[in-house]
């Protein structure tokens, strides 16, 4: 949960007994050292890093300048004061990157989305000793990853917040629920399963494991904790959202991606305009982002959030992690 996640959040995680992980996709690789290396300072438990595993983009350079022009006018039009996005002048960076960064800090988990990270890293992961998680959106994904090699696979249903791990191309967007995904990719690889999507108490944690997943991945329910980097509206929009508030969008990334309805989702649907590929409409929407945050105005911020995120409880991580683990060795 880039933007969200913090170090502390990460090691609240790990020191409750679960795994922290620590998103680092698309960062420059300074202040991708620098975040693991607050982590370390925070936990002696194993953590995981999320890398981004994307290609570049291809640039259309009609649409990001129609884009351009619909934002400055969609800020003049409602007082945001933004400065002018000059796409020359910055760098995109890969999780190509990273990877050094990761083996020299002895990263011993590494989970990926977007895509497959290439052979020559998975080997060089490998020779490490990490235990290495790809995400799927879809059976066919999921049987890719497996045969990589890839250890672990995250089966991300529809109902889960943020970017969809999708990666093929040409493909309808799969939405297939975490109920019929789970155990579909669960009886079609050998590798474990992580269920994504829906996750937010011990019921949920149960279900999951009925359905042939080896362990579950939380998202939303942390976005409210103590530790997350959510603004004070954020928040209070997640915890108060109706489940029928939260839409696939790609408005504000260019990716598809599962957050709350608001004006700035609207505005850019109604334009009608083609929206630039990943990470280009992020760069171009970073600077509306970030004063949305700075003012705390949830009209025009990103609000990731999945189906279940009303359930996102106001609580420091440790005692959120108590209680899941609690409801969930109650079942039977």
């Amino acid at each position: 949960m880039l933007g969200v996640t913090s170090p502390e959040m990460v090691a609240a995680v790990s020191n409750a007994g679960g795994l922290g992980s620590l998103p680092v996709g698309g960062l420059a690789p300074a202040q991708t050292s620098e975040l693991i290396r607050k982590t370390k300072t925070l936990t002696n438990k194993p953590f995981a890093v999320n890398l981004f595993a994307n290609a570049a983009p291809i640039s259309d350079n009609k649409a990001i300048e129609d884009m351009k022009r619909f934002l400055i006018e969609l800020c003049l039009q409602n007082n945001l004061i933004t400065e002018k996005q000059n796409l020359s002048k910055l760098t995109f960076y890969s999780y190509l990157d990273q990877i050094q960064i990761l083996l020299d800090e002895n990263i011993p988990v590494i989970s990926f989305t977007f895509g497959i990270i290439e052979d020559s890293v998975i080997k060089a992961f490998k020779e490490k000793g990490a235990v290495l998680i790809g995400t799927a959106t879809s059976r066919k994904e999921a049987v890719l990853l497996a045969d990589k090699g890839i250890d672990v696979v995250t089966a991300q249903g529809i109902e889960a917040g943020g970017h969809r791990g999708t990666f093929l191309e040409n493909e309808p967007l799969p939405t297939v629920g975490a109920m019929s995904l789970v155990p579909l990719i669960a009886e079609s690889i050998k590798q474990p399963v992580l269920a994504a999507g829906g996750i937010h108490d011990g019921k949920s944690i149960r279900a999951a494991f009925m359905l042939g997943a080896q362990g579950v991945q939380v998202g939303s329910g942390f976005i409210a904790s103590n530790e997350s980097l959510a603004s004070e509206s954020y928040k209070t929009r997640l915890r108060n959202a109706a489940e029928t508030e939260t839409i696939l969008t790609k408005s504000f990334s260019g990716r598809w991606a599962r957050g709350i309805r608001n004006k700035f989702i609207e505005e850019v649907e109604k334009s009608g305009l083609a929206i630039p590929a990943y990470p280009i409409q992020t760069t171009l929407t970073g600077p509306i982002r970030s004063l949305a945050k700075e003012q705390d105005n949830p009209e025009f911020m990103v609000l990731w959030a999945g189906q279940s995120s009303a359930k996102a409880e106001a609580k420091p991580v440790a005692e959120i992690m108590a209680q899941l683990i609690k409801q969930t060795e109650e079942i039977d």
